[in-house]
């Protein structure tokens, strides 16, 4: 009786100690540490604890989810461990599922954020090889134990994004069936059924009527208060002219319904910030935000944006770092550093940001058209004008543009130059607010070079 005794303090010690020691290392340093170090059993462990502690205590469910979110890395280097993780401990849920989250994080970050016509067929292509890997390491996950709700969240949303709406439902049907209190499955769902992405307020009222009815059982599920106010908001951004100070007011009722939802101060912080200009106000709202989230790459690097805007670059580059930290190739990202780095003059650096920020296929026209400035600034005029162009094929370059690619072409001795003078015309015509001087110039070498038989 007395060894049974000691054994099961012995075995509530261990449960207490691992459980302490997880919950200090939430943070995703501590989980991207221990895959560096190849830790993989120590991993398996310490989220195996997460799991357990979720299927005893249904409100503890988000930190699992959270924890395995630290995978949301593009890093190109984490794929390599990650594929470590899942030769050592092939059954491993937790590897394959985090292999997945890198994935799915990776798809989006091809897919880039452009509309579907203005994104290129390159990026769609490493869109759907990521999403293709992604859903086979979820699937053996779900298939695996389907008690574990993480998979199912990133492959509804793998559905989602790809507009595959029978496999979505039959997904939903069956990770409902199996957990049917399950925060992260349920609030996952809420974004299928807002109007933008072909739900309606109706269907959305309905699902958290009917989830409201659950918050007994797991009052993790409050989560989802305020959700119907905060797309109503949403929603009036794609009305011409609409009223500003009525969308504030709707997440004003989103945030008093759950003001630990950090989705609604990111939505009022970026109403303050593109809409009234009140810079102080956005700043406030993406602190609040990330006092809920504070190692969320997308918030750091939104506020990173205001701050670079009020030329704030200390403030602006601590946020931003700290963003690339946890999302390393992050395109968006990379270029509001490239971005801080070009108006503080250092210029080598953000030639490498702005690089890199291409890695994934994102077309991107500010890239191209700051690199196409900063190569004409080091006299490398050939990549400048191809740089230039490339933007201009983009998004249609305006005059200063056109003038620095006839510039470059000229220096570069290259006939284009000419064509390209009368390119720029063509958009000091239409945009008026030339400098007269560099206009006469342009159009003045391009004569030049034709009456003298310089370029035919």
């Amino acid at each position: 009786m007395k060894f049974i005794i000691k054994f099961s303090v012995g075995v509530l010690f261990l449960f207490t100690y691992l459980n302490a020691d997880v919950l200090k290392s939430i943070d995703k340093d501590s989980w991207l540490n221990l895959i560096e170090k190849k830790q993989y059993k120590k991993l398996d462990l310490k989220l195996q604890v997460l799991q357990d502690e979720y299927m005893h205590d249904i409100t503890k469910e988000r930190t699992l989810l959270l924890a395995l979110k630290s995978f949301e890395n593009s890093n190109p280097q984490l794929e390599y461990m990650l594929e470590g993780w899942v030769k050592v401990q092939p059954n491993s849920i937790f590897a394959h599922t985090s292999l997945g989250i890198y994935h799915t994080n990776l798809a989006f970050l091809s897919r880039g954020t452009a509309s579907i016509t203005k994104t290129n067929k390159k990026q769609i292509a490493k869109m759907n090889a990521h999403f293709r890997k992604a859903k086979d390491e979820l699937q053996f996950a779900i298939d695996k134990n389907p008690k574990f709700t993480v998979p199912f969240a990133y492959m509804l949303s793998i559905y989602m994004a790809n507009g595959n709406n029978k496999a979505y439902r039959e997904l939903l049907d069956k990770a409902l069936l199996t957990n049917p209190y399950s925060s992260n499955i349920r609030y996952n769902h809420l974004s299928s059924l807002e109007p933008k992405w072909g739900g309606s307020l109706e269907k959305l009222k309905n699902f958290m009527a009917d989830t409201s009815k659950l918050y007994g059982k797991n009052k993790v599920l409050k989560r989802e208060e305020g959700y119907y106010p905060y797309v109503q908001a949403d929603m009036l951004r794609f009305k011409k002219g609409f009223d500003k100070k009525r969308q504030i007011a709707y997440l004003n009722e989103a945030i008093k319904l759950n003001p630990n939802n950090e989705k609604y101060y990111m939505s009022r912080g970026d109403s303050y910030y593109f809409y009234f200009k009140d810079f102080k106000k956005a700043i406030d709202d993406y602190t609040k935000a990330l006092n809920l989230s504070s190692q969320d790459s997308f918030i750091l690097g939104t506020r990173a944006k205001v701050y670079l805007k009020l030329k704030q670059y200390d403030k602006a580059l601590i946020d931003i770092n700290k963003a690339l930290k946890y999302d390393g190739l992050a395109p968006n990202l990379l270029r509001l550093r490239a971005k801080i780095y070009y108006e503080t003059d250092k210029k080598n650096k953000a030639v490498q940001d702005y690089t890199d920020s291409l890695i994934y296929g994102n077309s991107s026209g500010t890239a191209h058209q700051y690199l196409g400035y900063i190569y004409y600034s080091k006299k490398n005029y050939a990549l400048a004008s191809d740089e230039l162009i490339k933007a201009d094929i983009i998004r249609d370059g305006d005059a200063q543009d056109w003038y620095y690619i006839t510039a470059s072409q000229w220096h570069d001795r290259d006939c284009k130059f000419v064509e390209s003078a009368y390119k720029y015309k063509a958009k000091c015509d239409k945009e008026k607010g030339c400098e007269q001087n560099k206009l006469k110039w342009a159009i003045k070498s391009a004569e030049f070079a034709k009456t003298h038989g310089v370029c035919k």
